[in-house]
């Protein structure tokens, strides 16, 4: 649903999809699983046979083993010979798509885009940091941009408790002390535990935690504005934040305050060139949007902002539906 285009084109085009151990929620396949894998023979490979009942209705191929196994299979595989234009295409989207600026409303808006501010974020971290991402639209900002070298990735995924982040981070310093810890969180997810600040203060964490500041609940909103008519009740109407630069001071912890993307960068020696605990407070426009995003009835690899009929057909060349097909 908030995958990146490069990813959800290859799905929709390829004739084969090996999945393993995933359970292909409605989260992954969209609300209509008919407009998954569209063009594809699906086989599932899980641990869970329970898992596997759920697709006796799809047509997919399902093989009940343990992973741990898996390895052990390759020497009775034919090898696979891709075919030339297969590879091209593959290679175009992921120059056209793939860890590029997402944001048409932040260039629209001339405000800060969430990726672009994760993008350099990932830049100026240590290879072996530990990564936390909280969740709503935090969650999705962090994964559809942020790429992973040698850096250790959590998140507390579909479960999406919102205030996760702090706490992780203040778990992952006390076990892991000589990793950088980087934390993301929103400013509604910060209020949901915001006492413990003084633990990680107390404690001289290494933790830099990023507020990606929309001034609401974005994912929520976002969802109102489609099927809601922009009515943002207790997200936008009857909520508000604090100016965190007292909260964070009040705790005695080094606070940091983001406007423009310049601001990173001067503020780039302060930020990581110390192993203190610091708050850094990125101000994004209250209306910053997933992007791109798949709206309901449409299949994986149609997502809003839409692209242009020609570009939309040029990048499903290997499907077997078009924009009028939905099913």
């Amino acid at each position: 649903v908030y995958g990146n285009r490069c990813a959800n084109f290859l799905i929709q085009n390829c004739d084969r999809l090996l999945v393993l151990g995933s359970r292909l929620d409605n989260r992954q396949r969209s609300g209509n699983p008919k407009n998954f894998a569209i063009s594809a023979k699906v086989m599932v490979i899980d641990i869970d046979i329970e898992e596997l009942k759920k697709y006796k209705n799809d047509n997919y191929e399902t093989i009940n083993l343990d992973l741990n196994f898996f390895p052990h299979l390759f020497s009775y595989l034919n090898i696979i010979t891709f075919i030339p234009e297969w590879l091209a295409f593959a290679k175009k989207l992921k120059i056209i798509f793939f860890n590029k600026e997402m944001s048409v409303f932040a260039a629209n808006k001339g405000s800060l885009s969430p990726y672009i501010v994760i993008q350099k974020i990932n830049k100026k971290i240590n290879n072996d940091a530990i990564v936390i991402a909280d969740t709503g639209a935090n969650l999705c900002w962090v994964f559809q941009s942020f790429f992973r070298t040698k850096q250790t990735v959590y998140t507390a995924g579909g479960n999406s408790p919102m205030g996760y982040s702090l706490p992780a981070a203040i778990g992952a310093a006390l076990h892991q002390p000589s990793k950088q810890i980087i934390a993301f969180t929103g400013d509604g997810s910060l209020q949901m535990n915001v006492q413990e600040l003084q633990t990680m203060k107390y404690h001289n964490l290494n933790i830099k935690l990023f507020i990606l500041n929309n001034q609401g609940y974005g994912i929520i909103k976002q969802f109102q504005d489609l099927y809601c008519e922009g009515r943002y009740a207790a997200t936008g109407d009857g909520y508000s934040c604090p100016d965190f630069s007292g909260v964070v001071q009040a705790y005695g912890i080094d606070y940091f305050l983001i406007k423009d993307e310049s601001d990173l960068d001067n503020l780039n020696g302060k930020i990581f060139g110390n192993s203190l605990p610091c708050i850094i407070d990125i101000i994004l426009h209250p209306g910053t949007l997933i992007e791109p995003k798949l709206e309901l009835g449409k299949p994986l690899h149609d997502q809003f902002p839409y692209l242009s009929d020609e570009d939309f057909k040029e990048y499903s060349r290997f499907c077997h539906n078009t924009r009028i097909e939905y099913v």
